[in-house]
């Protein structure tokens, strides 16, 4: 793969998408996309602009405190971001895009507008030291933390950069990347990102603004157009290479459905296998005022999972059916003492996420109540 030849202006493509037919406002289906191509991987190998840039873009864009949520969200332009938006890094070299979906045709312009706007004044104010300090939290937790699916996304993490020949681990050294940046920040914090931004968005000639257009005969031009080209083609053959033709589709038509040969396989065998899977006995204590705590060390790679059950058979009959929208905005309606954005930034800056559900189990003391 090699290096992308640099725009030297921005560029705007303008195409036809299929429209949706189920969307909420048929007058609002173009998406508009504004991307930038920043920083190779290889040529700039030991430049903490990557990781620099992941960091900026949940800033940007993550939470209702981010740079793009009150201009492009709360605005009501579009129904939310576009495909795409947000920080790419899977590749040779990095991008970054932002955009919005469910716009409507007269306010394309207005969308690109304040997209360009918002750049401009985040690369001029920068963000809040503590704002950063939330997000690097927040990347070092998901570092940590062990999924089910954590193998899969290790070795996807090194891809982007051993492919193309650069350091495979360099992606996984998030606690080392955010170090350096901190200290980055110490010694140049009134205009670290300033210099960031301007650089690889402000300043940034490779800028590409695509412009999609819902067409509700999409569809019905696209078939048209394939049985054309399939028409030309096919009066182009000779009648050897049409028998060619049919000959390859048996031959590929038997090879799929041929039995596999299941040796090739890699493979697990029974010998390997624990018999007996590791147990991590509870123990049940009491927290503050007697209430009961019930602690189970885990391998969580040193991170603490907390979980608190209220009981809820005080609650009123008429408010039962508003228990499951209020566990999903739990963490949306600020509180008492902190408005939404407010406490977005709490909860960003000391935990990994906070999440509410509404559990209803059988009470063994009482069959006829629940709880």
């Amino acid at each position: 793969v090699t290096d992308e030849v640099r725009y030297p202006e921005p560029q705007r493509h303008d195409v036809v998408v299929p429209a949706d037919a189920v969307v909420a406002d048929q007058a609002k289906q173009s998406v508009v996309n504004v991307s930038w191509l920043q920083v190779n991987q290889i040529a700039e190998g030991e430049s903490l602009d990557s990781f620099a840039l992941r960091v900026a873009s949940d800033l940007m864009l993550s939470g209702p405190q981010a740079s793009f949520y009150a201009p492009l969200l709360e605005s009501k332009l579009g129904s939310g971001f576009s495909p795409g938006t947000g920080y790419a890094s899977s590749r040779r070299e990095t991008s970054f895009s932002v955009g919005l979906k469910g716009v409507a045709a007269e306010d394309v312009e207005k969308v690109e507008a304040a997209i360009l706007a918002t750049v401009d004044k985040v690369a001029s104010e920068g963000f809040p030291r503590e704002r950063v300090s939330a997000v690097l939290h927040q990347l070092e937790l998901s570092a940590a933390r062990v999924s089910s699916n954590f193998g899969i996304q290790t070795g996807m993490a090194v891809m982007s950069t051993w492919v193309h020949g650069g350091d495979a681990l360099r992606p996984l050294r998030t606690a080392e990347n955010a170090a350096k940046l901190e200290r980055a920040l110490d010694a140049d914090p009134d205009s670290y990102w300033q210099g960031l931004l301007s650089r690889h968005l402000v300043g940034n000639t490779h800028r590409v603004t695509t412009v999609a257009t819902a067409d509700k005969g999409f569809d019905a031009k696209l078939e048209r157009a394939e049985e054309g080209r399939v028409s030309a083609i096919e009066a182009g053959l000779s009648d050897a290479e049409k028998e060619r033709i049919v000959e390859e589709c048996v031959a590929l038509k038997d090879a799929q459905e041929a039995d596999a040969d299941v040796e090739l396989l890699p493979t697990l065998t029974m010998d390997v296998v624990p018999q007996l899977a590791q147990t991590y006995p509870s123990k049940h204590e009491k927290a503050a005022e007697d209430v009961p705590l019930q602690v189970d060390a885990q391998p969580t790679n040193g991170l603490t999972f907390f979980k608190i059950v209220f009981d809820l058979r005080g609650l009123p009959d008429r408010l039962i059916s508003y228990l499951d929208l209020f566990t999903s905005w739990i963490s949306e309606l600020g509180t008492a003492q902190m408005d939404y954005r407010e406490l977005s930034q709490a909860i960003k800056a000391s935990t990994g996420g906070i999440r509410a559900e509404a559990d209803f189990v059988p009470a063994l003391s009482d069959v006829t109540t629940a709880c």
